[in-house]
């Protein structure tokens, strides 16, 4: 059984169906059962998160990852597990990273310095063998443009365009995760 390490998003309705992670979260579960043991773990004060708690958290999380487990994460938990991965676990082997519907930090309205990728940061992900982004065209929290951003610091990153899912991804055919974290 492969392990699998979901990071939800921030807000204060980390459980608000439309926004929050826990009902893709019950998705997956479900879904990917018989084949993940998946960690969910609640990430410190999600409705005023701050960098360095997160970090810190992932620095828990992820001691002793196995180089084939896969890492999820739901909006500000994808951005964090790539910020993580650039500053402080560069040597971190994973066998993907799922980013779904996240921020990219610095673009216009989510300009919070606490939050912004290190220059150079996509020389510092080579462990992570896949890099899948997923984002829903109306997703109505993060601009579908940030996937954009993130492809264009990470080329070699696989996107994939969603209709109707939303932010949360709690609507719509997310199958398409499914199957992108199964071809990991």
């Amino acid at each position: 059984m492969r392990e699998l390490v979901f990071i939800h998003g921030a807000g204060g309705a980390v459980d608000d169906p439309e926004f929050g992670s826990q009902e893709l979260i019950a998705f997956l579960r479900r879904e990917l059962a018989q084949d993940y043991r998946i960690r969910a773990p609640f990430m410190p004060s999600p409705e005023e998160p701050h960098a360095i708690e997160w970090l810190d958290a992932l620095d828990t999380e992820l001691v002793n990852f196995p180089d084939d487990g896969v890492l999820v994460g739901h909006s500000m938990g994808g951005a964090m597990i790539l910020e993580f991965v650039a500053e402080r676990r560069q040597s971190l082997a994973a066998s993907g990273l799922v980013m779904i519907a996240c921020p990219f930090w610095g673009e216009p309205d989510w300009k919070v310095e606490e939050f912004y990728l290190p220059d150079g940061f996509a020389d510092r992900l080579s462990g992570l063998k896949r890099i899948l982004l997923y984002h829903s065209r109306d997703d109505s929290i993060v601009p579908f443009a940030h996937m954009a951003v993130y492809h264009k610091h990470i080329p070699r990153a696989e996107r994939h365009e969603v209709d109707g899912a939303g932010h949360a991804f709690a609507r719509g055919d997310r199958r398409v995760v499914v199957s992108g974290i199964r071809s990991l």
